[in-house]
């Protein structure tokens, strides 16, 4: 008879278990800040409804959760408080469970771990896409995500742990990396539209117990190892059951390489001849042509030979199995919440790029937007763009409403034009980008502050930062950029507008502010600053400020009871002008 667990006699046996777990935990390379204490270090703040711990010694941030529900949501890769910034390298434990309104989100490629539960409960949302810097998730991860029907995983994760993936209802294909060693205890169970299931291991891996039970709809499982899953010896006294098959459903076939076949034939998982047929992998696209009418709710294909799938234009390349974005499908019709313009027509205001796309049973990485993708839709306000995205076309938003838009941390390129006439206000171009085009930030009216964040660029295109009311350029060049300066019409154009010498501040590296200020493309600035400098307290030191303190100061260091409109003033040691 098993033994009852009880507190008093157990007490040793359980600090053993948290040994144990803790070790677990430990060679599984969850990392430490996985789980902060708090200490002096560690803030908790909130910015646009996301709420964060931060670090203060190592700059980096763990989102813990959000403070209103959102439908779709672009996490950023940095954050920045109180002039510094914070890379984000963990979404929490928990952080969120139950947002049943949540159907997309954006995970950027500066993540390293997702929390236990993260998703968990998540019932809107659709698709997860995993970028390749995840290396842990957490138990319960995606726990009933019913509405869940792609997921790509990162191949850096190595265990999938239990209940990860269980009850998503909706989730029909997994491919499961080379990287994982492990996967948990039901971690597929319950996802009862699963159809097809490949395990891209070659060497050997753990299948834990209920693994993919209550998978009454998985028709093929795939495993690439030379050896048949293995199962924790601690185990051994459990009854080998990972797919809980009935004995009145059609078997599950086993796809294995031709020489394997044996082995799996003779397994303890898979030797029951009555509920498996284990056969050659070269079948399985035979298989994989027979269902996937099936399964496939992607991709659209349309007399031209575009596509489309949510109100979005895509092309495929299927060689590379990637994706561009090439238009929306109508500008004034989409499924996001919109304002109306007259007669009933609805304008596109915001719209979410998902990081992959599926056709045929095949998932394609979106990786790109087209030349003139967005062109022109004045009505568009809001884009989130995913962490795949490495090429963002020739005036693809050009003449756009858009204010603010966070760039992938893994962008290369920003074509011609492409930000020309915009309503950004301000832009934060990541390390990654090499190239920026011609004009690319043109007539931006609206634009005040550029962050370029490259050390190095192999093209600035001619006049790329005329913008005319262009007030801070920081720049973290480790040399002074060079750019072009004669346009495809022999016309010599400046690469900024006059009016920086006006209002325009340039903040780089100090040992460089003699060689830009020799430059004939840089020297225009009114000012050049160290880079240290940028976004710092204003450095009057005769103004005592307490925590909490919202006093006013002029600049002379007196206060101020009724602050004018449009004047500089100071607030606990920082400047601020009044609205």
């Amino acid at each position: 008879m098993k033994k009852r667990f009880n507190k008093q006699t157990d007490e040793g046996g359980m600090a053993l278990k948290t040994a144990f777990a803790l070790c677990f935990f430990f060679l599984m390379g969850i990392p430490a800040w996985a789980g902060w204490a708090d200490t002096e270090s560690h803030d908790t703040i909130t910015l646009d409804s996301f709420k964060y711990r931060i670090d203060k010694k190592d700059k980096t941030a763990i989102l813990l959760g959000l403070e209103k529900d959102m439908t779709n949501i672009g996490i950023p890769t940095n954050i920045e408080y109180e002039n510094e910034i914070y890379k984000l390298v963990a979404l929490g434990e928990k952080c969120f469970l139950r947002h049943t309104s949540l159907k997309a989100v954006n995970i950027p490629s500066s993540i390293l771990s997702i929390g236990e539960s993260c998703f968990a409960g998540c019932t809107a949302l659709e698709t997860a896409h995993i970028p390749s810097s995840v290396e842990n998730i957490g138990r319960s991860c995606f726990n009933g995500c019913t509405s869940l029907k792609e997921v790509v995983l990162s191949d850096k994760i190595q265990y999938l742990q239990e209940n990860c993936f269980y009850n998503c209802k909706s989730l029909v294909s997994i491919c499961i990396p080379a990287s994982v060693k492990w996967i948990g205890e039901f971690c597929f169970s319950r996802c009862e539209r699963l159809t097809y299931a490949e395990v891209l291991q070659k060497d050997s891996y753990f299948l834990g117990e209920g693994a993919f039970y209550g998978c009454n709809n998985l028709r093929a499982f795939v495993s690439y190892a030379k050896t048949p899953p293995m199962r924790r010896e601690h185990d051994a006294h459990i009854p080998y059951d990972q797919f809980g098959l009935r004995y009145d459903c059609p078997k599950l076939q086993v796809y294995v390489p031709e020489e394997y076949i044996s082995d799996y034939q003779n397994s303890q998982l898979f030797n029951n001849e009555s509920l498996f047929e284990v056969l050659c992998v070269d079948g399985f696209d035979d298989f994989m042509e027979e269902v996937w009418e099936e399964i496939d709710e992607g991709l659209t294909l349309n007399h031209d030979g575009s596509y489309t799938y949510k109100g979005l234009y895509y092309r495929l390349d299927e060689a590379a199995g990637t994706a561009s974005v090439t238009g929306v499908f109508n500008k004034y019709y989409y499924d996001m919440p919109s304002p109306a313009i007259g007669d009933g027509v609805i304008a596109v205001s915001e719209i979410f790029v998902p990081e992959m796309v599926s056709y045929k049973g095949k998932t394609y990485i979106v990786t790109s937007l087209a030349d003139g993708c967005f062109k022109d839709y004045l009505y568009l306000t809001k884009v989130i763009l995913p962490s795949t995205i490495k090429t963002i076309g020739n005036e693809c938003f050009i003449g756009t409403g858009v204010e603010s838009l966070s760039l992938p941390e893994e962008l290369e390129s920003i074509g011609n034009r492409c930000f020309q006439e915009s309503a950004l206000s301000s832009i934060d171009i990541p390390a990654t980008v090499k190239y920026i085009g011609d004009r690319c930030f043109d007539d931006a009216a609206y634009l005040k502050k550029i962050v370029l964040r490259s050390k190095d660029l192999d093209y600035l295109g001619v006049g790329c930062f005329n913008a005319y009311n262009l007030e801070s350029f920081v720049c973290y060049s480790t040399s002074v950029p060079q750019f072009e300066h004669i346009d495809n019409l022999g016309k010599t154009i400046s690469p900024f507008s006059n009016n920086i010498s006006k209002i325009g501040k340039l903040y780089v590296y100090e040992d460089l502010i003699d060689a830009y200020r020799a430059s004939e493309d840089w020297s225009g600035w009114m000012e050049i600053l160290p880079i240290d400098s940028f976004g710092s307290t204003t450095g009057i030191e005769n103004i005592k400020v307490t925590s909490g303190n919202n006093a006013i100061y002029d600049m002379q260091g007196r206060k101020v009871n009724y602050p004018q409109p449009g004047r500089l003033y100071i607030v606990n040691g920082k400047k601020f002008v009044d609205r």
